[in-house]
């Protein structure tokens, strides 16, 4: 039948078709949406999960496999994060697990001096005698770092400039929410949080109607989306 009919045909036919009652609607937002609860609680947990299972104590780690290790290489140095509790979390961590991090970390501490940054990563180094057992190598062997030239970073105008440019944005911002530490004023705030929760629970609300050719959700579900 469907090749017998004209494309025009179909789409014409599409929305009747597939036209639901009341009861089916309520029946299948509802699903949708306590699908939506569900991954935030997932997601929630994982989160959870991953920052218990970090290390904070400083004891010795006690994985035996070498990709149990979190090990990273900055500026051509390896380190060992495995022990290291994060304030960005696990998940930054995650990011540059084998991998060089080198970019991620110069980005990602404009408000720390670099020499701060420096002595903390020196607890964490990994001796060249030691980097096979803690299976320093990088995922990827073009993934070396070498895109980039770091000589004279600290020194350099344009990246002084930028991170002065970055303070006094979020100086302004932190003073206008009286927060002491300016890196607090970089976060989501709560009203942020909720709107992205609000339009993630639209979204998923949405998908129903969306699968069953509801023509103003196919407008307005890729939108929330996005």
């Amino acid at each position: 039948r469907v090749g017998e009919d004209s494309p025009s045909r179909i789409l014409s036919l599409w929305p009747q078709e597939l036209k639901l009652g009341s009861n089916d609607l309520k029946n299948m937002t509802a699903e949708a949406g306590i699908a939506a609860l569900a991954i935030t609680i997932i997601a929630v947990v994982y989160r959870y999960s991953l920052k218990k299972k970090s290390n904070s104590s400083g004891k010795p780690s006690q994985q035996k496999n070498k990709t149990d290790f979190i090990v990273t290489k900055i500026h051509n140095q390896w380190y060992n994060l495995t022990d290291f509790d994060h304030p960005g979390g696990p998940v930054a961590l995650s990011l540059v697990q084998r991998r060089d991090g080198t970019a991620l970390f110069e980005s990602h501490h404009p408000f720390t001096k670099h020499k701060k940054l420096m002595q903390i990563l020196s607890k964490y180094e990994v001796p060249k005698a030691k980097e096979s057992t803690f299976g320093c190598q990088l995922m990827d062997e073009r993934d070396d770092g070498l895109v980039y030239e770091w000589d004279g970073i600290d020194n350099d105008e344009f990246v002084s400039d930028l991170k002065a440019l970055t303070s006094e944005y979020f100086g302004t911002i932190a003073k206008k929410k009286s927060l002491s530490n300016i890196t607090e004023a970089t976060k989501a705030t709560l009203a942020r949080w909720a709107l992205v929760m609000t339009l993630m629970i639209s979204f998923f609300g949405t998908l129903p109607l969306y699968i069953h050719g509801n023509w103003l959700f196919i407008v307005l579900t890729p939108v929330l989306a996005w």
